[in-house]
């Protein structure tokens, strides 16, 4: 192992690389965790365990798991049990054990929420609920032991989710709330927890989402639904009851712009409006629904039906799915490069050579060997005035508004505003990532801090 200045932190004299490295700490799998100096870190004979949380580590000793504090160096939960797995991805507020075959719940202090005594168990701590498994039955119970089913459950949802939760009693699937009360009957064949599906169909949280992992919080927009199988059939399901096709695309368009599909004998997908009147035939394939674009495939070319319109066009080319949400995207006529707004309308009357994806609202474009750059909305805010170079076009080098661009040879550095940020005189900038720039310079390697 080295640092980013090439000097050696531990001698290259193990086998296989660790698992991963943290706090400055190198894991191996079953073997004990070694400092940078390559020094065995837990004393005591203790080894590490996955997962680790903070400063907490699920540690072995003599074939038994406990929890220990690496920061005081101190046992925190003796090594007494078989199993621990965190009920959070990321905390230890409250553990899953096994001890002697059977299942409880514990606390980081090792005080016993649940007796460790049944065949199985799932916790959702933020609803203050758990269900658990005795002779191949389950039942509800809150965090103070207090029941609130007998055990005639037949099966839970690996667990629990979000509220309400899916139990199946009797071969047939329903939904509860936090207390075990029925809150959609048991009708369903079978039935998913429900989830927050956001507008392209990612699993979020309504409103402020905050990741409790990362500490990162988003502004979003999502749908609580669920999956759920009926009569032979799969579909997805409000907390209304309301059925829908098992496809994010018509989900979307029902929430978003008030649309149906439907599929013809033949499988294609049509559109209607909530009056039941025809939008769009069922001839196309829908593919996506992104930013007011619903990209549509026919035998030779791809296309947008725009819903604000209910404009239909084809192209020879069009751009696809990208990780951005943007306003525009490119599209390809007789070789020539135009930008599209969610309209369907060109943005400007320029015609480009060849256009990027938009990253950090910056969208490289080439024309008649120049390149330049594009916001979200189309409208050109770095001049097309830098040498063209394909890599930089089709990658987009950019980071946190520093662009990485080509002039006369060379490789330089330029903020959002086309300001030079360094010379231009680099051969080279294969990489930029984390505010780290790796480049290249009279036959020497070197890199650039931006986090400074």
């Amino acid at each position: 192992m080295i640092d980013i200045n090439g000097n050696s932190l531990m001698p290259m004299i193990f086998p296989e690389p660790p698992i991963y490295f943290n706090r400055g700490i190198f894991y191996f799998q079953n073997k004990n965790p070694l400092t940078i100096t390559g020094e065995s870190f837990f004393p005591d004979g203790l080894k590490y365990k996955n997962p680790i949380f903070e400063e907490f580590f699920i540690t072995q000793n003599n074939g038994k798991l406990g929890i220990t504090n690496i920061l005081k160096n101190e046992i925190i939960i003796p090594h007494e049990y078989e199993r621990i797995e965190p009920v959070s991805s990321c905390n230890l507020d409250y553990l899953k054990v096994w001890k002697d075959k059977k299942f409880g719940l514990i606390d980081i202090s090792n005080k016993i929420i649940i007796p460790i005594e049944f065949a199985n168990l799932y916790a959702s701590p933020s609803y203050n609920l758990a269900a658990v498994l005795k002779d191949r039955k389950w039942a509800l119970m809150n965090l103070e032991g207090e029941y609130y089913s007998s055990f005639k459950i037949d099966r839970v949802q690996e667990n629990l989710g979000k509220e309400p939760f899916p139990i199946s009693k009797n071969g047939k699937w329903g939904f509860v709330d936090r207390k075990g009360k029925t809150v959609i009957p048991f009708k369903y064949d079978w039935a998913s927890g429900f989830g927050n599906i956001d507008k392209q169909g990612g699993r979020i949280i309504q409103g402020e989402y905050k990741d409790p992992c990362m500490n990162l919080s988003q502004t979003v927009q999502a749908h609580l639904l669920t999956f759920v199988g009926l009569d032979g059939n799969r579909y997805v399901m409000n907390l209304d009851e309301e059925l829908f096709r098992n496809d994010y695309h018509a989900i979307n368009l029902e929430f978003e712009y008030g649309l149906k599909t439907f599929k013809d004998i033949n499988g294609r997908t049509g559109i209607k409006n909530k009056k039941n009147e025809l939008v769009l035939p069922a001839k196309y394939g829908i593919k996506n629904l992104r930013n007011g674009f619903i990209y549509l495939s026919t035998n030779n070319k791809p296309g947008f039906f725009f819903p604000n319109n209910n404009k239909v066009l084809f192209f020879d080319d069009i751009e696809r799915y990208t990780g951005d949400s943007t306003n525009t995207r490119w599209v390809k006529i007789n070789e020539n490069i135009r930008i599209i707004n969610n309209d369907g309308d060109f943005v400007s009357s320029e015609i480009y050579d060849r256009a990027g994806v938009l990253k950090e609202g910056f969208r490289p474009v080439t024309k008649n060997g120049k390149v330049g750059f594009l916001n979200d909305d189309g409208i050109e805010i770095i001049p097309l005035k830098y040498n063209q170079d394909l890599t930089l076009v089709n990658s987009s080098f950019i980071e946190n508004g520093i662009l990485i661009v080509y002039l006369n040879g060379k490789y330089g550095f330029i903020d959002a505003n086309g300001k030079q940020l360094k010379p231009f005189e680099y051969d080279a900038i294969p990489y930029f990532k984390h505010g780290i720039a790796i480049v290249f310079k009279d036959g020497k390697w070197g890199k650039i801090n931006f986090r400074k």
